[in-house]
């Protein structure tokens, strides 16, 4: 079934319970479509909207059909922490993923399993500075970016200099990668995204970077031009580095290059999640002894 069959279905059930969002919005950026849902009729003033749900594709249907499955996994989060569901009591919602029921090809629970990755090794990452990692730069007249529309616009919005393609070195998953990406604004700091996918799908994994890098610069220049001030410490940490204050943390962190791999520990948690969302599924994979992602010091890069 093609996105554009799955999305009618999904949005007939929606209506059909009285599900909807209050509010769908798309922008471009490059050939790229950008979706924001929420459930409010205007948006907070924040730096980081924690209330709306976003989705980024170079299909229109599927952005809002990512959009939708991040309301349903978060929504199932928050039900879950309020109703006491073992799986859902954590600070964070680490793990989570949720597709369209009709789609479902066992996928749901590879998604959660990869952002589980991706957190753990990013953040074990950064903590640990003997842990192995390769790193390239790209820069604004790199070819790939003259042939990358999206890439050449997100450089050229957020007024990048460069980004730091980060690929920390994990020991038994020969299959996976995480990708890092550090992009540093000119005469500014740093604003990052991170994705975790097969090695055969490198160019979607980074593109999935880019989506979350693009999110917190856009989300630093509105701060920046509105004059939002910070509050959680998921704001203060983006604000922080964004603005240049952390430069030479990153910079220093960068240039420290260890010989040791990471090893992800058991599954703690691998379960089905109930969502009252229709037309969904919801899974999520925690590791056991999991580091805190949005956590810790205010000085951790780990966004």
């Amino acid at each position: 079934m093609n996105s554009r069959l799955i999305l009618d279905s999904i949005i007939v059930e929606l209506k059909r319970q009285n599900k909807m969002p209050k509010r769908i919005d798309f922008s471009k950026i490059g050939d790229r479509y950008w979706c924001v849902v929420s459930d409010n009729p205007t948006d907070t003033i924040s730096v980081i909207n924690e209330d709306i749900f976003t989705g980024f594709s170079n299909e229109k249907e599927i952005a809002l059909l990512k959009a939708l499955s991040e309301r349903a996994e978060r929504l199932a989060f928050i039900e879950g922490s309020r109703n006491d569901i073992p799986s859902c009591q954590t600070e964070r919602s680490d793990g989570f993923a949720a597709m369209p029921l009709i789609s479902l090809n066992n996928s749901v629970r590879e998604n959660a399993l990869n952002e589980a990755i991706e957190r753990f090794v990013w953040s074990t990452w950064w903590d640990d500075s003997e842990s192995a990692f390769t790193i390239r730069k790209i820069h604004p007249d790199n070819k790939i970016v003259q042939l990358t529309s999206y890439l050449e616009e997100v450089i050229k919005t957020l007024n990048l200099e460069f980004i730091y393609v980060v690929n920390p070195i994990i020991d038994q998953l020969t299959t996976k990668q995480v990708q890092i990406l550090i992009g540093k604004i000119k005469d500014k700091g740093y604003v990052t995204g991170g994705a975790c996918g097969t090695k055969a799908e490198t160019q979607i994994t980074v593109f999935r970077a880019l989506d979350e890098l693009y999110r917190h610069g856009f989300a630093f220049q509105r701060a920046v031009q509105k004059d939002i001030k910070p509050k959680s410490l998921y704001e203060k940490r983006l604000m922080y580095f964004a603005s240049g204050f952390g430069n030479r943390i990153v910079q220093d962190r960068l240039a420290t290059r260890g010989i040791k791999l990471i090893f992800l520990p058991e599954l703690q948690i691998d379960s089905e999640i109930e969502s009252s969302i229709p037309g969904f599924t919801v899974h999520r994979c925690f590791f056991e002894n999991q580091p805190p992602f949005i956590g810790g010091a205010m000085k951790r890069l780990c966004l």
